[in-house]
């Protein structure tokens, strides 16, 4: 099975940001709260001002070198809208090099998820990818789970949508499993594209719930807890969310495509 890794991404390679009130920001699911099952933290850096160093690509990319045998066929399929933290192909060709071959799509206009993963997504069908993986841009893997899970179920015609742990705190200690979490999936790319496909959204949010929603219908779904499967900690408001895109907010069911 060849995988296409689709990601789509701005100004995801080197960030500071604040830190915040992580039981204020987590109250609602606190008696979700854990500590993280995994003795692999990698947590980001805390600057003396207290700030974060954020680098969720790039611990992206690594961890997918570390986690690849030597017979998996993947190809990293990047839609880049102008990010300016790093060189982004050099980032690429620094972490990846003869690894994991790749592309970096240069996209136009302001961010949108659903658009960078739909090129992303033509990318890998034109390189020949039999299989895709939407991937965000803050995940890293521990182990090769998904990608054995993935090479189980989607020749049975299913679409799989692994759960990841999502570390709710910058030092990577604690977390929850992220149950409700439609952005990540692997299909076949066959599938894909007989769908409606992303819908290309203006503002944050409800793209992968549409998505899902469609293949509920069509599909039978694999979902479940993905060992070695996580979300590396950011900050959790909106503002943080949101801005990249067009339209600065969140506006839920009736986000602007």
């Amino acid at each position: 099975m060849h995988v296409g890794i689709c990601i789509a991404i701005k100004n995801r390679s080197y960030l500071t940001v604040e830190q915040e009130d992580t039981e204020a920001t987590y109250a609602h699911i606190k008696d979700q709260i854990q500590l993280t099952p995994s003795d692999y933290i990698e947590p980001p850096e805390i600057l003396e001002d207290g700030k974060v160093a954020l680098m969720p690509l790039p611990n992206l990319l690594r961890s997918l070198t570390r986690i690849k045998k030597s017979e998996d066929t993947w190809t990293v399929v990047i839609s880049d809208f102008g990010s300016t933290d790093v060189n982004l192909p050099q980032v690429c060709e620094q972490l990846l090099g003869d690894a994991i071959p790749y592309v970096v799509n240069t996209m136009e206009g302001s961010f949108n998820r659903g658009g960078g993963l739909d090129k992303a997504a033509e990318t890998a069908r034109d390189r020949g990818c039999d299989a895709l993986f939407f991937c965000d841009a803050d995940m890293f893997f521990t182990q090769r789970y998904v990608f054995d899970e993935a090479e189980r179920e989607l020749p049975k015609g299913r679409v799989y949508y692994p759960i990841c742990f999502s570390y709710s705190d910058p030092s990577h200690e604690h977390g929850y499993w992220r149950e409700t979490g439609l952005g990540m999936v692997f299909l076949r790319t066959a599938d894909y594209f007989q769908s409606e496909r992303w819908k290309q959204n203006k503002s944050w949010g409800w793209e992968d719930r549409l998505l899902h929603e469609y293949f509920k219908k069509k599909k039978k779904i694999h979902r479940m807890r993905a060992p070695g499967f996580y979300h590396q900690w950011h900050p959790n408001s909106m503002e943080f969310k949101t801005q990249e895109y067009e339209i600065k907010k969140y506006v839920g069911a009736k986000a602007v495509f």
